[in-house]
């Protein structure tokens, strides 16, 4: 249970949250505001599951070079600690693969793109140990300079088009908190004064009879019905009409077994 608040306190949705949850009490249809956060939303999600092919093709190439028979008595020849280095960090970046290709799944853009970024940075780092540990090898029976040439420009694209990756991905979290931050602010400049607010968690629906509140009145629970406007990802609901200030709702009942 908690008191009605008379004050707006809404966290506006991210752009991994319902836009349907974003429209204003007028009814009036999407904001350029909301547009543009669905327009990064929608390029964020086109463009994640590339930059991940992007970390993932850049440590196959890796693993091709850590695990070649031919030159595993020639790599970090000059440096064999490198070595160890090179490996743990290709591990790391793989683990962080596997993470954001799991979040992909996830309805939360957000946490997609940091998940993103991040194997894009651990792969960024894993294939500069990986250069780094080309540059201390030396040629031999089966593995001849050209092959090491070879590696090394493979490397050395991979890397141009990692930083490319991160880049994009720094761009679309700063387009997507901008463009929240406006939505945001074109919403609260639409509240009215004096508003009810009070946890979704209190308001039930009832199939064709509307939404109701549930209220605590002499110890009972009793229903209302409410008219409900601005919704926020905090979990608040402004509600336009049927309850007063002061009205203590009820967001959980525990039912006995």
């Amino acid at each position: 249970m908690e008191k009605i608040k008379n004050t707006i306190n809404e966290n506006i949705s991210q752009a991994e949250k319902s836009l349907s949850d974003l429209y204003l009490t007028t009814g009036e249809t999407i904001t350029s505001y909301q547009q543009a956060v669905k327009n990064y939303k929608d390029a964020a999600l086109t463009a994640v599951e590339a930059k991940i092919s992007i970390a993932s093709n850049a440590l196959d190439n890796i693993n091709t070079i850590l695990s070649d028979n031919d030159a595993k008595y020639f790599l970090g020849a000059e440096n064999i600690s490198l070595i160890d280095v090179a490996k743990n960090n290709y591990t790391q970046a793989n683990a962080a693969l596997t993470q954001a290709k799991a979040s992909q799944a996830s309805p939360y853009i957000n946490q997609s793109l940091t998940d993103t970024l991040n194997v894009l940075n651990k792969t960024f780092s894993a294939l500069k140990d990986c250069y780094n540990l080309l540059e201390v090898s030396v040629v031999g029976m089966g593995f001849t300079q050209t092959n090491l040439d070879t590696y090394k420009t493979t490397v050395s694209t991979q890397q141009a088009n990692v930083s490319g990756g991160i880049t994009w991905v720094q761009t679309a979290q700063n387009n997507l908190n901008d463009s929240n931050n406006n939505l945001n602010n074109a919403i609260l400049a639409a509240k009215k004064d004096n508003v009810l607010i009070i946890p979704s968690r209190a308001v039930i629906e009832k199939n064709s009879k509307g939404k109701f509140a549930r209220l605590l009145i002499l110890e009972e629970v009793k229903e209302a019905p409410v008219a409900i406007g601005l919704r926020g990802d905090d979990g608040l609901v402004e509600v336009l009409s049927g309850l007063n200030e002061g009205d203590t709702v009820v967001t959980y009942i525990q039912t006995n077994k």
